[in-house]
């Protein structure tokens, strides 16, 4: 391809995918008398599990991150689409989600910093898991490099199936060549085509320090990858949640940025108690809606 044949519609890239797992404290579930090698898969299991890690005094459980209002929101995402809820109709004409399971669904969420005692509004997950004072933690793949230097005996495994089918929040990244002012020469696209290529063609390399998973499929085949401790501990997991359909990925409309703010402004004042997870999705169901219709 030379730069003569680039177009506006027609520009090369590299893109990478990320997503949520489960993070666990090995060594909190030993002490407990839960199996080290076999983190909860089921929500039964789960609740046991959060239970015997709260009464070790541990933090149990940390279900976003660190509690960022955007962090709330995409695990309420990952409740609610494992009930089979929609976010939105398909046409985006109005909000899907103030309904029994949406509610359920935040209402849970509501209760793990709350009435269940497995944590406490606005804490930061990140740092107690790495503290070794959390038993466990929802995050993202980019969190490797921090639980690898943190000392911590940790596992990594697939999001739990809450509520039924186990999906989990995910997103994806591309680095892309834009088009540049009229008149710039061959050689900058073509010199801007060389570096994605390179990056592309050792992409595992991105994937096994950046805790990411490549989308260059000969390069998520590469033998360096897949015999990292990085793709054994954590990163095979999320490429199997990835390749089974598990991965649920942001609102897919021009105005998505809004609608998620709109949320998740709602989510956080749930979370923090000053409002009422029926309040919450009412507003958010409200503000979503006038969004949609242009106002």
């Amino acid at each position: 391809m030379t730069a003569a044949t680039l177009s506006r519609s027609r520009l090369p890239s590299f893109s990478k995918s990320s997503g949520w797992g489960l993070w666990y404290n090995k060594d909190i579930f030993a002490e407990v008398d839960l199996d080290p090698d076999n983190p909860p898969q089921t929500l039964a299991e789960f609740i046991d599990a959060c239970e015997r890690i709260k009464a070790a005094g541990y933090y149990a459980f940390h279900p976003a991150e660190d509690s960022a209002p955007r962090k709330l929101r995409r695990i309420w995402y990952v409740f609610f689409w494992q009930m089979g809820g929609e976010l939105f109709d398909q046409d985006y004409s109005h909000a899907t989600f103030n309904n029994p399971k949406g509610l359920l669904a935040l209402q849970f969420l509501v209760d793990i910093f709350n009435d269940f005692g497995w944590n406490e509004p606005g804490t930061n997950g990140y740092s107690q898991f790495a503290a070794g004072e959390l038993g466990m933690l929802v995050a993202g793949n980019w969190y490797y490099g921090t639980a690898v230097g943190s000392g911590v005996n940790w596992g990594y495994a697939p999001m739990p199936s809450f509520f039924g089918v186990p999906y989990t929040w995910g997103n994806s990244h591309q680095l892309v060549i834009p088009v540049q002012p009229a008149g710039t020469s061959e050689d900058v696209y073509l010199a801007a085509m060389e570096v994605l290529k390179f990056i592309s063609e050792n992409s595992h390399i991105w994937t096994m320090y950046g805790g990411h998973i490549t989308a260059y499929k000969p390069e998520a085949e590469n033998p360096e990858l897949l015999a990292s401790e990085y793709w054994t501990k954590s990163g095979q997991w999320l490429n199997e949640m990835a390749q089974r359909g598990l991965v649920h990925f942001p609102i897919n409309h021009p105005k998505g940025s809004e609608l998620e703010h709109a949320i998740q402004a709602q989510i956080e004042l749930a979370v923090n108690g000053q409002i009422s997870p029926q309040e919450a999705l009412d507003r958010a169901e409200e503000d979503c809606n006038r969004i949609l219709s242009g106002g």
